[in-house]
């Protein structure tokens, strides 16, 4: 079930009403694989993919993928919908954040950005992050794990 998530202003903000950004334009030079890092399967389905299903899972609606590696097989991995946009050359995260800019040209307020190659994200992990974000008021909110 989802929860309505209220800032600290005061108003209500649903997941549902948050964009996000998904990161899928590397070449995944260190993988070594075959195939853009995005498209690359883990438990029989594409890790950009498995990233997605997080972030529906926590009631996002609105998905921009951002690509430019081998672009049409990451389009291909990655499915309908999704929203695309292109990074012509690879610059960087920061420069891959800002090429989905001109698609969010109407909005105001909290976006998530996720890359696409963390398969093990969950909606759980992606609902607490927004949570406490938005309860937290703070202007930005990163996650990050420490594995063993």
């Amino acid at each position: 079930m989802e929860r309505c998530l209220v800032s600290s202003k005061n108003r209500s903000i649903h997941p549902s009403t948050i964009p996000a950004v998904l990161l899928a334009a590397g070449k995944g030079t260190r993988m070594r694989a075959r195939e853009p890092k995005a498209a690359v399967h883990v438990g029989g389905r594409p890790m950009a993919v498995r990233v997605a299903d997080a972030m529906r899972g926590a009631g996002i609606t609105r998905i921009i993928a951002v690509v430019g590696h081998r672009a049409d097989d990451v389009r291909g991995a990655i499915g309908s919908g999704v929203e695309y946009v292109v990074q012509d050359q690879q610059l960087g995260t920061g420069h891959a954040a800002r090429c989905a800019r001109l698609a969010l040209a109407d909005y105001r307020g909290p976006v998530l950005i996720a890359y696409a190659d963390i398969p093990l994200l969950t909606k759980d992990d992606v609902s607490r992050l927004l949570e406490h974000h938005l309860l937290s008021n703070a202007t930005a909110t990163m996650l990050t794990a420490v594995l063993s």
